[in-house]
This record gives structure tokens, sequence and C-alpha cells, in this order.
């Protein structure tokens, strides 16, 4: 009798401590896969995988793609953000939830079409927050108006944007954790609208990404 319920009792001690999963934490620039360390996840998170396409005028496109722990609510999710000068930022994440397994590789959008919103739009250095007058029409799911300020180490000051975002990226914002990018260092404030500002304090994906890379990419050739 007791052998028959040890499965039982071993299943039950799993779900009173939560179980973790290992799964695999790496980082790279221009492929679709990456190799890393396995590390031991929170019960409460499980594996993911995040693909970023960074899109700049008379530039070739940059790709990042990383794996590591994440909680559900980052999950199966896609969007993009917009901001000068015809700068496009595009993310897409995949999970799975067994042991050291491998999510399936993420679809990046390509909706360009213009959806009628027109929002503020500028990037700046060591400016919080940028200001500007101009504007510029969203498109495909990028229906929020936001404004982002982060901090990246190695930079002297803030990198200011203001544009376009699909929800996707404001709603993640409200997570007080950038689990896939934690080990960047990169730290975010995120105000999203789509008539009134609402601040989500956070650092999280593209925002945090697209920063650094706009500050390498666009400003080193200015």
């Amino acid at each position: 009798m007791s052998s028959t319920l040890a499965p039982i009792y071993t299943l039950l001690a799993f779900v009173a401590t939560g179980y973790s999963l290992s799964c695999t934490k790496c980082l790279t620039q221009g492929g679709t896969t990456c190799s890393g360390p396995s590390v031991t996840c929170a019960s409460n998170e499980v594996c993911a995988s995040l693909a970023i396409r960074v899109s700049i005028p008379e530039m070739n496109n940059v790709n990042m793609f990383a794996s590591s722990c994440a909680p559900q609510n980052e999950c199966d999710i896609s969007g993009g953000m917009s901001f000068p000068p015809s700068t496009k930022v595009a993310f897409a994440s995949s999970c799975c939830s067994t042991d050291k397994c491998t999510p399936a590789p993420p679809t990046l959008s390509d909706a360009n079409q213009p959806n009628g919103v027109v929002c503020p739009a500028c990037v700046s250095m060591n400016s919080d927050p940028c200001k500007t007058g101009d504007t510029m029409k969203c498109t495909g799911n990028e229906r929020m108006c936001y404004s982002e300020t982060s901090t990246v180490p190695g930079m002297s000051g803030p990198v200011s944007i203001r544009g376009c975002a699909s929800k996707s990226i404001c709603d993640i914002a409200i997570s007080s954790e950038a689990s896939i990018f934690k080990s960047l260092n990169v730290s975010s404030s995120i105000k999203c609208t789509n008539g009134a500002f609402h601040p989500h304090p956070g650092f999280l994906l593209p925002a945090a990404i697209a920063s650094a890379l706009i500050t390498f990419m666009l400003f080193v050739r200015i």
C-alpha cells in the first residue's frame, strides 16, 4: 500500500515546495538560437525564448535571440515599437514547460500598414524625457503612444525615446522583473497611453534592448 502511494507523496511534495525547471540562459546577436549554461528557474517560471529584430534605415537589420527562465505572462506574445528616424523593433516570445526543454522558434510579425494612430516621436541622449513637436504615424498592432527612458551600463546618461508601441510592450512593462534580460542590467521607465499616461516601471524586452542598440547604431554614426 505504501509503495502504491509513494508516487502520490512525491507529487504532493513537488506541489508543496514548488518544482523548479532547469532552462538554458543565453543571449546572441545575429542568430536564431543560442547556447549557454543551464540555470534553475523560480517555481513559477518556465523556459522561454525571445527573438528581436531592429530595423534602422540605411543599415542592416540587427537580430537578437535570448533564452532564459520567464513567468507565464511573458510567454507566446509578440509586438513592436517604432521611433524616429523610421526605426522599428519587432519581438516575439515562446515558451515550454518541461525540464531543459527548447521552446519553438518565436515568429516575428512583418505588419506595417498604418493604423490611424499618431504619436509624439523623438530620440535623445542625456535627456529625460526627450521633448519634441514631431509626430509619427503608427503601423500594425502599435496602437499606443509611449515614452521610455533607459539607463544602460557603460553609458554616461539615459537614453530617452518617444514613439509608437504595441499594447503587449506596455502590458509587460507592468511586471517588476525583466526575466529574460536580467543579466543585461538595463533599467527602463516606460509610460504608455491611448489617451492618458499610466506609468509602468520595469525593465523588459525591446525597450531596454532598443535603447542599447540605438545608442550603438544610431548615435555612433552621427
